[in-house]
Formats: C-alpha cells, structure tokens, sequence
C-alpha cells in the first residue's frame, strides 16, 4: 500500500510540471562611489530702478501735450548667473489704452567705456535703441543687451553680479487733443531673459516685470493763467526798448490783432503764434531788417515781434504804464513804473536795467513780485541763465546753468542730425541747492573701451534743451549751436 502511494504522488509532480513553468531568479549587487555632484548652471535676471515711476512725478501724474518723463532701468544678473540676453516688451495693464498709444518712447543705453568713477560724462555713450510709439515695444533686442557686456565698465557693484543702465523717456506729443484729457495709462515693462548661446526659443530662460503709471490731468488753464507781460525794459533810446511776453497758458495762443499800448498809444501786433511756456520779445524795428538793436542777446526760443514804430509812443524814462489787449479788445495785462498810474506803480530802475516778474509768468498785483534786474535777458526766465557752448577742439559740447537753486531735479537733452538718423544724449541731475551747474565733454560720436574715438560727421545744429523741476513747477529752456 505504501509502495502505491508514492509511486502515486510521483505520478502528480510529473504531471504538474508543465503548468509551473519556466521560474527565474535575479541577482542585485550595488556599488557606491563618493565625492560625485552633478548641478545645473543657473540663470537669474535682475532688475530695479532709479525712481518708483517715471519722473518728474508731478508731470508723470498730469502729463500735458509736450511733456516728456524719463526713468532711469537697470537690468542685469546675479553673481551665479550665466551670461545672458534679454529684450524688453511693452504690455497693457489697465486705463486708457488709446492714451497709451499716443506715448512715444525712446530708449538709451548708458555705455561706459571707460570708469565713471574718473567722471561720468567723460566715460559714457548713450546710444539709442529705441525710437517709436511705446505700443509698438514687442520683444526689442539688441548686441548691446548682452549681460555682461564686454566693454561696459558701469556697474553698481561686482560682488553682487552686474548690471547695465538704461535710460527711458517718455513724451506726450505736442500736438495731442483735448480729448486725452484726464486719462491714465498703467503697463508693464517686461523684461526677458535667456541663456548666452541660445537664441531664447530653447534653454535658461527667465523674466522681470516693471510696473509703470501715467496720468494726464484737466488741460483747461486756470484762470489765473495767462499771456503776461513778463520783463520791461525802457530806458535809453526808443530803438533799443523792449517787452517780453510770456504765455503761462497750458494751449498755443494766436497773436493776430493783439494790442500793446504805452499811456498813450498802442501797436498792433502781427498774427505770431506764441506757443505755451514760450517767450516773446516785442521791439522797434527802426532800420527795418526784422533785427532788434537792443543790447542784449535773445535766447533762439524766443519769438521776436517787431514794429514799425517805437512801442506805443515810446517808453517813458520817468513812468508809463503798458497795457496788452487781446483781439477782443479785452485787457489781459498791465503793469507800470514811475509814477501812480494804475494799481500798483513799480519804482523806476537805473540806466541798463529792466523791471522782471521773480517768477516767470505768475500773474501778480504786487510790487514785491517783481524786482530791479541787473542784468536783463530777454526771452528767457529772468532767474535762470543757460550757456551752450563747443569744446576747444569742437568735437564735444558742454553748458553751464546758474540761478537754479530754487528748483529740485535739472534734466537734459542733447541732439542733433547726422543724415537721417538723430544722435542724442540725456541725462538728469538731482539739485542739491547748488545755484550753478557746468556739464562738460559731451562727445560729438562715439568711444570705444581703449578711448579711441569716432566723431560724427556733417553736423549742422546742435541743440540743448533742459528742463528745471520742483515739486510745483518746471520751465523748459532751450538753446541751439551752429557747427561752422
């Protein structure tokens, strides 16, 4: 019976066997080696600014036709960063997007080819990168938005990566309607990123965002805003007299038929437009070349209106008094020296001196608004003095400006026309109750790293125009050089 079982459970594993299978076993050995890292390279981008908006921020928050704001960007990488490129695009947030598209942009590099800590404006060349309505700001590149540059010698600090500077202006066009009135503007700046050896559709890639806002206010001027008479000079023969206007207004105004009297007469003046901020200076034109023979020079931004006949009958060396009518015949202004003929009576001044309002423009019915000028100045503010000039070797330009120590912030744009396309330089200054300011050695091209130099060619005019800020106020003055 034993004997039958087993041979019986024999039988079974035979005829189990094919339903088991074929079985496998495996063997795992591990080996550790140390002292091994493998890491990525890593790719950041910085960003910051100069100011918290564009500036000044009076204007930035009610922009007017004309107006431009700047700010200063800079944009570069930290100290563990590859190299990299970047380009900048505009974006839309929120407001009126049709204000928007009417802010023109430009765009300035600050390269420094040589140390700024030897002097700024020795060292820099601003180049242009951009030009063109802010909308229109999609993915703009450039060679020189390679971080690092190779060439640029500014930097904040190295142990904190580096950084490269850019200047960004933005301006409200001249000739902007009243329908933009009261609008804002709000966008973004976005900056973005990639690896050196990419052509940003592949790799590292990494983005900055810069918020900005823009506002423009009620147009309409107050009503203490006007065309004034702003500087008065009288003494000495008729042909050398002169009276300066200035238009306080917000708008162009059109002279045509306007009216100047003295106490006895008056003059018609010619349809002269006479822009807003800007400076007229009415004289006798007794020889009859449409030149004025008075002993001063004029500032080019003025508008010179002369007349056939001395002012009124002449300005009277004792007191007159001088009247300025619109073509309505309504009084917009008057004033007088000398003797008791209207309201106030300013005292007479010396032989050579003119009678000037202490703020440009300001309508005043007071004497201690006006003071005894030593030295006149037709056509621009009474306080404030700018002086343009060549290099000795005329291959850069530098400006000297006193009687600013009233104002915060100087700002500045130097331009000019080589063939069809429009060199520049720009800059602002922050005016630390300094009364006096001399820039110098603004180079007429541009400078590689080694200081070698390459000087535009075919230069006609070379203008200058800066602008004075406070909290309250600004005044724009502008000079121009003729390359001879």
């Amino acid at each position: 019976m034993k004997k039958r079982l087993i041979k019986l459970l024999a039988l079974f594993l035979v005829l189990s066997l094919p339903k088991i299978g074929v079985t496998g076993s495996y063997f795992i050995d591990t080996q550790s080696l140390m002292g091994n890292t493998v890491s990525t390279s890593v790719l950041d981008l910085t960003l910051r600014s100069g100011q918290n908006n564009f500036v000044p921020a009076g204007k930035a928050g009610n922009m007017k036709p004309g107006d431009s704001v700047a700010r200063d960007i800079y944009v570069g990488k930290t100290n563990q960063s590859v190299n990299l490129k970047h380009n900048v695009s505009y974006e839309y947030v929120s407001g009126d997007s049709d204000f928007c598209q009417q802010l023109q942009l430009r765009v300035w590099y600050d390269h420094y080819h040589c140390d700024p800590a030897g002097g700024y404006v020795a060292c820099r060349d601003m180049r242009l990168k951009y030009s063109g309505s802010l909308a229109a700001l999609t993915e703009v590149r450039d060679s020189d938005f390679v971080i690092v540059h190779p060439d640029d010698f500014f930097d904040t600090d190295f142990s904190d990566g580096t950084e490269q500077w850019f200047y960004y202006s933005l301006s409200l066009p001249a000739d902007t309607d009243s329908s933009f009135q009261n609008k804002t503007c709000q966008f973004n700046l976005k900056f973005k990123s990639w690896q050196e050896n990419s052509d940003g559709s592949w790799g590292f890639c990494d983005e900055e965002t810069l918020v900005n806002n823009l506002q423009t206010g009620d147009w309409t001027a107050p009503e203490s805003a006007k065309v004034v008479i702003n500087e008065v000079y009288y003494h000495g023969s008729a042909e050398k007299e002169w009276v300066e206007l200035y238009n306080a207004l917000s708008v162009d105004v059109n002279l045509d038929s306007w009216k100047i009297f003295d106490n006895n007469s008056n003059d018609i003046l010619p349809g002269i437009n006479l822009a807003s901020g800007q400076f007229a200076v009415i004289f006798y034109d007794h020889d009859g070349n449409g030149l004025p023979a008075i002993d001063f020079s004029i500032d080019t931004g003025a508008v010179l209106i002369a007349l056939n006949s001395p002012i009124g009958d002449g300005l009277a060396d004792v007191g007159d008094k001088i009247v300025l009518k619109d073509n309505t015949n309504q009084e917009i202004d008057a004033m007088s020296y000398g003797n008791d003929i209207s309201v106030f009576t300013l005292a007479g001044v010396g032989i050579g001196h003119s009678l000037a309002r202490k703020s440009k423009g300001v309508d005043t019915d007071t004497v201690d608004d006006w003071e005894d000028l030593t030295n006149p100045n037709p056509g621009i503010n009474p306080h404030v003095l700018l002086d343009f000039y060549f290099q000795p070797d005329r291959a850069a330009v530098g400006f000297n400006i006193s009687g600013i120590g009233q104002y915060k912030e100087l700002s500045y744009e130097i331009f000019y026309q080589v063939g069809e396309k429009q060199e520049g330089i720009t800059g602002a200054i922050e005016i630390n109750s300094e009364n006096e300011i001399s820039r110098e050695n603004f180079t007429l091209g541009t400078c590689s790293s080694g200081g070698v130099c390459v000087y535009h060619q075919g230069i006609d005019v070379v203008h200058l125009e800066v602008t004075l800020s406070d909290l309250d106020s600004e005044v724009v003055l502008k000079k121009e050089i003729n390359y001879e």
